[in-house]
């Protein structure tokens, strides 16, 4: 009876010891780890980056969590989050410090272990970074061009712009008078590289409020450069008028010539009154 109750308890005790090991080792998973942001091929435009992931296991805690970084063609543990992490906040984030823009991408992902040891890795995510702010000007050869409220006497107004940017995002270009806006054009383009720096040559040409010509008044255009980080500029904002009205003189009363064309006068002046 006794040998009986012992293997009773025995059974139950290797039960117990399969039950454990299952637990840990088999079940005890990481089923996936996500990362969170920034999102893959996003632009940031800080030199502090948050870079969180989220880890998903069927045990009870994440042991640590950690980080690694390609910027310069190399992989490399950026940092170890050693804490234990309950299910509950199973989302971390790490405080990455940069010193220079990257505009060629930095990679990352995240490997996580639980206490069993086990671990599982993320996909990768690129990122970059451009904390620089677009330079745009009005460049030589636009019509509008020339001193600051000039009058033109054409029904059309070419802008055109050189922007210093290598990421440029969209350009919105802005036309307005007394009355309020007249056209307002976003578009995107690229640029050309010059000696390792991109100057974009952008212009649009103004011929229509969207309905019909401009007509005669007087305008104030500008632009708007916002690159890939979101970093944005703007141009001065320049004055035109557009006049296209012939002027119609005509000889007014009072004036000498008023006796007629080809008339004889007995004076030695001549008034003239238009």
């Amino acid at each position: 009876m006794l040998n009986k109750k012992r293997l009773i308890s025995y059974s139950l005790i290797f039960f117990f010891i399969l039950t454990i090991f299952y637990i840990l080792f088999v079940k005890a998973d990481i089923t996936s780890v996500s990362l969170i942001s920034p999102t893959n091929n996003q632009w940031i435009n800080t030199n502090a980056v948050q870079l969180n992931c989220s880890a998903t296991t069927n045990y009870e805690l994440i042991a640590n969590i950690t980080w690694w970084t390609d910027i310069s063609g190399s992989w490399a543990i950026n940092a170890t989050n050693s804490t234990e992490i309950p299910l509950s906040s199973n989302a971390t984030n790490l405080t990455l410090r940069l010193t220079a823009d990257n505009n060629t991408g930095i990679k990352w992902g995240c490997q996580v272990y639980n206490l069993t040891l086990t671990n599982n890795f993320s996909s990768n995510n690129t990122f970059f970074i451009d904390r620089t702010v677009p330079v745009p000007d009005f460049n030589a050869g636009t019509i509008e061009n020339r001193v600051n409220a000039s009058i033109i006497d054409i029904t059309s107004l070419f802008i055109n712009l050189t922007i210093t940017e290598a990421n440029i995002g969209n350009i919105t270009y802005v036309l307005y008078n007394t009355t309020g806006l007249v056209r307002n054009i976003t578009n995107r383009t690229d640029g050309t590289t010059n000696a390792g720096t991109v100057y974009g040559i952008r212009s649009i040409n103004f011929t229509s409020n969207g309905t019909s010509t401009l007509t005669d008044t007087t305008y104030y255009f500008n632009a708007t450069i916002v690159d890939n980080a979101t970093n944005a500029n703007y141009t001065v904002t320049r004055q035109i008028t557009i006049d296209t009205t012939t002027p119609v003189p005509d000889f007014n009363t009072g004036t000498a010539e008023g006796s007629g064309n080809n008339s004889y006068l007995n004076l030695d002046s001549l008034f003239v009154n238009l």
